[in-house]
């Protein structure tokens, strides 16, 4: 979709402009790949680059144009560049049909410092992987409540939520309230990057156990909120950093085998200590007893060392117990 004073590869070549250059942004990367295979030989050169701020939701660069004029350029959120350019029905509509066919929309506007109007819009489609759905219903199974969170419009959000299996309700746009719980929202859309970190909180204050999933710089303090922060393979360094967890393998396979995991050990942390503390006891009955009967103790302190020596290396055996995880549903159990 873009206005008649633009073509695609002008588009395409505005957006790269303003787009990061050998980072780890998937987005920027694919918009350059995209212009690079679009060339044009008027494009406008490059003087300077301000970074995607996840605060306004845009990144921008300043240009020169063929004729030596200087040229602002921004991309990011058509909700945040609208705001700064002239007003585009037009735009605002193929905007609004995009979202709703489940598109990420980015607007790109240029012109002066002041005077900016809309470009083009570029759609960006990042369907979720097959798997996805079914993952999701075996996390529901396992007791865990996933919710999804994320910057792009509720539109969007929502589809992409149905199309996994989420069909809660989507959280009206705006500062995330302090007494939210999960279980009365699906999607978080639309927040910013310190709206993660509040959302965890929120859900910690409500007395449940969170799992943050996240692939960004941005999702590093919420990483570190979460009492199991979860960095997907493809995360940025810092992500990893601030993740306990690293999944090696694209998808969210690596959630349910952590869960099911997770449920196994306790299982058998559990069986291995209530067999001790039985045997324990079965211990100290059979020499009260023997002693009662008999008036003094049947076994020496020696015999009593082997004999508990010998039932801890026979317990060792139930840490490889064949136990299932438990399919119960935990209270507060909660994947962001």
């Amino acid at each position: 979709m873009r206005c008649p004073v633009f073509d695609e590869p002008h588009i395409l070549a505005l957006a790269a402009l303003a787009s990061s250059d050998g980072g780890q942004d998937p987005v920027d990367g694919a918009i350059r790949a995209a212009s690079a295979h679009k060339a044009i030989s008027d494009a406008p050169k490059l003087v300077k680059f301000v970074p995607f701020d996840p605060a306004k939701k845009m990144s921008e660069a300043t240009a020169t144009d063929s004729t030596g004029g200087v040229q602002r350029i921004v991309k990011g959120a058509f909700s945040a560049v609208i705001g700064l350019a002239q007003p585009s029905p037009a735009g605002a509509a193929a905007a609004k049909e995009l979202e709703g066919k489940g598109f990420r929309v980015l607007a790109v506007a240029v012109g002066q410092a002041t005077a900016l109007k809309l470009a083009g819009l570029i759609a960006l489609s990042d369907p979720p992987r097959a798997d996805s759905a079914k993952l999701v219903a075996e996390l529901h199974d396992l007791g865990v409540r996933t919710v999804m969170v994320t910057g792009d419009a509720p539109a969007t959000a929502a589809i992409v939520a149905r199309a996994v299996g989420l069909d809660g309700a989507v959280c009206p746009p705006g500062p995330i309230p302090e007494s939210v719980h999960p279980e009365k929202f699906a999607v978080f859309a639309g927040v910013l990057p310190e709206d993660k970190y509040k959302l965890v909180k929120a859900f910690q204050k409500g007395g449940h156990t969170v799992g943050m999933c996240g692939d960004g710089a941005n999702d590093a303090p919420a990483l570190r909120q979460a009492q199991i922060g979860i960095a997907v393979s493809t995360a940025t360094d810092v992500a990893k950093s601030a993740a306990g967890m690293v999944l090696t393998e694209a998808g969210l396979t690596g959630i349910v085998a952590a869960v099911k995991e997770g449920r196994i050990t306790f299982q058998r942390i559990m069986t291995y200590t209530l067999n001790a503390i039985i045997k324990k006891i079965v211990t100290v009955l059979f020499l009260v007893v023997g002693l009662i009967m008999t008036g003094h103790a049947i076994l020496t302190p020696l015999l009593m060392v082997i004999v508990m020596v010998t039932g801890d290396f026979l317990s060792m055996s139930l840490t490889t117990d064949n136990v299932r995880p438990s399919p119960a549903r935990i209270r507060g159990a909660s994947a962001a």
